[in-house]
């Protein structure tokens, strides 16, 4: 979400040395959303990745789809979700472009609409299964009500969340206790949290128990602090 416009605005030698580097500390996943960068991250993306070379087997590529973002490629009116089937299946034609690829190895809602119909939703994904277009298919963002209203039409393979040592909500609210009921592996989102980008109390106790474990763990010369 952050290489391309809205963030670093990285050009593409860039970004292609950003997924070199994570290749060699064998880091294969990869997690986009057709909305980044005002719709170019993941062409972005997908630009710096063939002249890469990789093996496409070697990869998971996973991207979300269902917001309608104003943007300069988008003249949309407004903010709003759409999760028609057309709108699913035509989001992951563009994002296979994009991408260069002929599939996805998982499909996430990017988010929540209290308008959604799961039919029209299954519909959509029983479309991109059968043209093996996305391997898998999981949500983002989802409370549990709403993750299960989905997978009780359609078999979901996980929800991506916000948790970190700042945004502890997942673990008081129900969600990941709904993971482990239905032995699902939650994926997180901005794991980092906040701790690198604000000053606050809660920041200030995460610091104190930091430092004596850079010091135990010889990370001294690392930002921890």
């Amino acid at each position: 979400m952050r290489w391309g416009k809205g963030g670093a605005n990285l050009p593409v030698n860039e970004v292609r040395n950003l997924i070199s580097a994570a290749l060699e500390e064998g880091i294969t996943s990869f997690d986009l959303a057709d909305i980044y960068g005002g719709y170019t991250t993941e062409k972005l993306f997908g630009d710096a990745l063939s002249g890469i070379g990789i093996e496409r087997n070697k990869l998971q590529l996973i991207s979300k789809c269902g917001i309608e973002k104003p943007c300069e490629s988008r003249p949309y009116k407004v903010k709003a979700y759409n999760y028609s089937k057309q709108h699913i299946i035509q989001s992951v034609e563009q994002s296979l472009e994009n991408l260069q690829t002929d599939y996805l190895d998982v499909l996430l809602l990017h988010r929540p609409s209290p308008l959604m119909d799961r039919r029209e939703i299954t519909a959509a994904f029983d479309v991109l299964k059968q043209r093996n277009m996305v391997k898998a298919f999981g949500v983002s963002n989802f409370t549990p009500s709403q993750f299960k209203l989905i997978d009780l039409e359609y078999p979901l393979m996980t929800n991506q969340i916000e948790v970190s040592l700042t945004h502890t909500n997942a673990f008081y609210d129900g969600t990941l206790d709904q993971m482990i009921v239905e032995s699902l592996r939650p994926m997180a989102w901005s794991v980092m949290g906040s701790y690198f980008s604000a000053e606050n109390e809660q920041n200030k106790r995460i610091r104190k128990v930091l430092r004596p474990l850079c010091e135990k763990y010889d990370q001294k010369k690392t930002s921890c602090f």
